[in-house]
């Protein structure tokens, strides 16, 4: 009986090791399908993930400008400027617009009261060889001496001057002298930074005053 009992132990132990170091172990299939059950998130999660601003880098586009490059009182130079911007590879259009056409630098002496002082001051200019002078009370300048108009500024400056120095008593001014007409523009279209080549248009010779300007300016006629 008692070498019985000692096999029945005996047998229990060595199941026991089987079951613990042979046997696979069982997977825990409540744990599995846990694990595959998708993660809850809150509606405040949710809402402040897509509020997050993206960091993709905008694409730089180019800042286009308009620009018109005049005026011109010729109509002549207005197309040979056209023809060299577009040899320039430009893309000029026309405007033209109602204005008053700069004719030069006018130098004249004010406050000639009389014809007769006019006559005096005329006779005194000619024999030191100023001979483009003018004088018409009833015209539109008033009482004023005009020395004449010139596009240089330089030339006008000289006028000016030698005047000055023969102490005649009266003191010379030299402004922008101008008439109504049609003034014309080209309007190009520039990228930011481009600015044209405006001494291909000049005069060989003279100065001719251009400018650049927006073309939408107030006050253009298209």
């Amino acid at each position: 009986m008692r070498n019985l009992f000692l096999l029945l132990v005996l047998a229990n132990l060595g199941f026991a090791a089987w079951y613990l170091w042979i046997v696979e172990p069982v997977t825990d299939v409540g744990a599995t399908q846990v694990s595959d059950v998708p993660s809850i998130s809150l509606v405040s999660e949710l809402e402040e993930s897509a509020s997050e601003p993206t960091l993709a880098a905008a694409p730089v586009v180019p800042v286009a400008r308009c620009v018109g490059v005049g005026p011109f009182s010729e109509f002549g130079r207005f197309v040979q400027a056209l023809a060299r911007l577009r040899s320039a590879g430009y893309t000029p259009t026309q405007r033209s617009e109602d204005g008053d056409v700069w004719l030069g630098h006018w130098v004249y002496l004010g406050d000639i009261a009389t014809q007769g002082q006019a006559g005096g001051v005329i006779r005194t200019l000619a024999e030191h060889g100023i001979v483009d002078t003018a004088f018409d009370p009833a015209g539109a300048w008033g009482d004023v001496l005009s020395l004449g108009v010139f596009r240089e500024l330089s030339r006008a400056e000289a006028v000016s001057d030698r005047v000055q120095a023969l102490g005649l008593g009266f003191e010379p001014a030299i402004t922008d002298r101008t008439r109504p007409g049609t003034l014309y523009w080209a309007d190009l279209t520039l990228e930011t930074g481009e600015d044209p080549d405006l001494e291909p248009l000049q005069r060989a010779g003279r100065i001719i005053r251009l400018e650049q300007r927006v073309c939408d300016e107030p006050g253009a006629t298209p």
